[in-house]
């Protein structure tokens, strides 16, 4: 198990260049090279973002546009995902964001969850995830 903090990374802009349709690689030279080969080692993602603006972070956005070389790949049809949303209205909307990215990538998304605050300091939220990754890893 290893948490990436998207926060801790230098991960840019999809600037569009289109290569990645030829080459299935990106060639920006950043933190997502290292990602792309954990995805792939990945059984289960937790992708979560808190709500601005009833959207998911810009983080979050740049590394979702960051797929676009790999988001064809057939091996992501084998992973599985849970969706955590955070905000101090409502999330929902960050849910589907999140939804319809593993939907395009053929990610099956097993749990979603929406909270109020802050995810990374909800131990009920840590506690359930950790209990579904172990139900999953069995």
């Amino acid at each position: 198990t290893e948490l990436v903090l998207l926060r801790n990374l230098n991960i840019k802009h999809c600037n569009g260049c289109g290569k990645c349709e030829k080459t299935k690689r990106c060639v920006i030279n950043d933190d997502m090279q290292k990602l792309y080969p954990k995805i792939f080692d990945s059984d289960i993602f937790v992708f979560g973002s808190p709500s601005y603006f009833d959207n998911v972070s810009g983080l979050m956005k740049d590394f979702i546009d960051r797929f676009d070389p790999i988001w064809q790949d057939k091996r992501l049809a084998e992973k599985e995902a849970i969706l955590v949303a955070s905000g101090a209205v409502t999330s929902e909307e960050v849910i589907k964001i999140l939804k319809t990215f593993c939907d395009i990538c053929k990610i099956k998304v097993v749990e979603k969850i929406s909270i109020n605050g802050s995810a990374s300091k909800n131990k009920e939220l840590i506690k359930k995830l950790e209990e579904i990754g172990k139900k999953i890893s069995k």
